[in-house]
């Protein structure tokens, strides 16, 4: 049978697809009547038993080495970070907001490079960085001397969760260039899996029930984990190698852009012109930030 897309067309299609599906996730966390760290919880435990039961399917190797297992648990501890530090965001500034400031991973990505690995930090960063952060202002429409309790803790959730995010992505990065590593499904399944007891360790520290309140919530975490987590991250992770990177670091910007568009959408997020220019700022010095670091 012939096939009628091209292996380059079908990488846009999944890169797209698994873009959309993660863009929800904000939605999913800001209406699951619980903690966020519990949300989190529970997404990866759905997320991580369908990647793994996936990877079974697939035939793929489950256990790792020994010192393979070492750092897929440093994965397993910035994910836990990120995934709890988005999730407060989300709570306190909206799933928009909160996706957009998670994503200037790219840019402490790049000072890691530069500050740690000696790598030549390119003028289209240094001018990106300081354009986001006024794009970023520019849709809290207040100066900083009117923002309130609130939002100050939900903008510093959300740059400790940029930053485990970077701290993930370096890790992940070195789990799946080691010799002994696990096919990649396999090893985000039990990346998810260790994140899920770090989180749930974090949880019982903090008193939180482990109770789901009723159906609904109990399908909104299914739909998180399966969806965002499961479904969002075998599209991308399939999808990228069948198309030039660069050209998937700005079709993945569709995750940021659509979990904006969905916090107006469904939570009349109040955004004035200068609110809706700060996100395609923001937005845009992003893409420049993934453009350059490919």
């Amino acid at each position: 049978m012939t096939k009628i897309l091209t292996p380059s067309a079908e990488g846009h299609i999944r890169v797209a697809a698994g873009a959309v599906c993660i863009s929800f996730a904000g939605l999913f966390v800001k209406e699951a009547p619980m903690p966020p760290a519990m949300v989190a919880f529970y997404r990866l435990l759905f997320g991580g038993i369908v990647l793994t039961l996936f990877a079974v399917v697939r035939g793929e190797r489950l256990l790792p080495p020994l010192p393979m297992l070492g750092i897929m648990a440093a994965a397993a501890l910035c994910f836990s970070g990120d995934l709890i530090s988005w999730h407060e965001c989300i709570v306190r500034l909206g799933p928009g907001f909160a996706t957009i400031i998670c994503n200037f991973q790219v840019f402490f990505l790049a000072l890691w490079g530069a500050f740690m690995l000696g790598e030549q930090l390119s003028l289209g960063h240094k001018l990106a960085m300081p354009v986001a952060v006024i794009g970023l202002m520019m849709l809290l429409e207040k100066t900083p001397g009117e923002l309130s309790a609130v939002v100050v803790v939900g903008l510093l959730t959300g740059i400790v969760s940029a930053l485990f995010y970077s701290a993930y992505i370096l890790v992940l990065r070195r789990s799946q260039s080691a010799a002994c590593k696990l096919p990649a499904v396999a090893n985000m399944g039990i990346i998810s899996l260790l994140s899920m007891g770090i989180i749930g360790v974090y949880c019982l520290a903090a008193g939180d029930s482990f109770i789901v309140p009723d159906l609904r919530s109990l399908g909104l975490l299914a739909l998180l984990g399966i969806g965002c987590q499961a479904a969002g991250w075998v599209l991308l992770s399939s999808g990228l190698p069948r198309m030039p990177a660069s050209r998937a670091g700005l079709i993945m910007l569709t995750q940021p852009a659509l979990s904006f568009i969905w916090d107006i959408l469904f939570y009349d997020r109040p955004t004035g012109a200068l609110g809706y220019a700060g996100a395609a700022v923001t937005i845009a010095a992003v893409g420049f930030g993934l453009a350059k670091a490919k």
